[in-house]
């Protein structure tokens, strides 16, 4: 019978620490910070995502922190990048809440008629971003509880597939159309469209922003990560797997990505920073040439 751990490797793909064992595999919910300083898990209720009990472990210290007991029942809960702040749906009032871990205190954002699935907080725990089942996409000021902005409709989308803030909180993309591969990156405080992404063929798993937040890197069931320009939705790399990718995440310098696939094997690829810089990238291209171009390939590429 497996379990729920967290292990760590250094770039030498040597493990960095013992696994750290939250939970067992059935029944039990876990999921870690942005930051990777914190993890969190649970007992879910049987057949369901619900959680009477949250735990939240310290993985600098490998010890438990926290128990934050949830009365209403609480549906996966995510925690802050920092670890500061924990959001969820609640069961009893279908509204997304957040609740201060040191001080307990409690925000409840906003009523839906849908369960909300997918949360997200901005880096600076300034921004909250939730979608529902119904194909309704809000961002909140954590600080004050109003809406930022227009309450994003897909219509006919429902099962939205995950969301990200970006690190300033003027980007949202969110993985819609019923998540069958298609990605929607709009503006924040206007609601407005910046890009459509299309090239996916099967359902998003992951969404990341560089940190500077000028890429996104996306990962799906169709077997590919890959590297958009998070401005203009211009596909930048793909980044080929033999299964479908789970997960997807930036270096803390934004020059690597890493990819989970579902074979449980971690790959880590150059994040393609110079794609969207035209000298960057001939100054890429000539560190890899093993030869002189010729008089044609100059002319093609327009080589000086």
């Amino acid at each position: 019978m497996g379990h729920e751990v967290v292990e760590s490797w250094g770039l030498d793909g040597r493990p960095a620490a013992p696994p750290l064992v939250l939970g067992p595999a059935d029944n039990f919910f876990a999921r870690l910070s942005l930051n990777g300083g914190f993890a969190l898990g649970g007992a879910t209720e049987p057949f369901g995502t619900s959680m009477k009990r949250l735990q939240i472990w310290n993985l600098r210290t490998r010890r438990i922190e926290q128990t934050v007991p949830v009365a209403a029942g609480a549906n996966l809960p995510i925690l802050s990048p920092d670890g500061a702040w924990l959001a969820f749906a609640s069961n009893t009032f279908r509204t997304v809440e957040i609740e201060n871990r040191a001080t307990g205190r409690a925000r409840r954002l906003g009523t839906n008629v849908c369960t909300s699935v997918y949360f997200d907080f901005s880096a600076d725990d300034r921004l909250v971003a939730a979608n529902t089942f119904c194909g309704k996409v809000e961002v909140w000021s954590r600080a004050t509880g109003a809406r930022i902005g227009h309450e994003l409709s897909f219509v006919g989308a429902q099962n939205l597939g995950p969301e990200r803030l970006s690190h300033d909180g003027s980007l949202l993309a969110v993985a819609n159309s019923g998540n069958l591969g298609q990605v929607t990156i709009v503006r924040v405080a206007t609601g407005r469209t910046v890009a459509v992404l299309t090239d996916h063929t099967l359902s998003i798993q992951d969404l990341a922003f560089s940190p500077d937040d000028r890429l996104l890197a996306t990962a799906s069931l169709d077997g590919t990560a890959r590297i958009w320009d998070a401005h203009t939705g211009r596909p930048l790399r793909v980044l080929e797997h033999p299964d479908s990718v789970e997960n997807v995440a930036f270096s803390p310098d934004g020059w690597s990505v890493a990819t989970l696939d579902f074979a449980g094997v971690i790959r880590i690829w150059e994040a393609c920073n110079g794609c969207t810089n035209p000298a960057a990238l001939m100054a890429l291209a000539r560190s890899r040439l093993t030869r002189q171009l010729t008089d044609d390939e100059r002319r093609t590429f327009r080589v000086n």
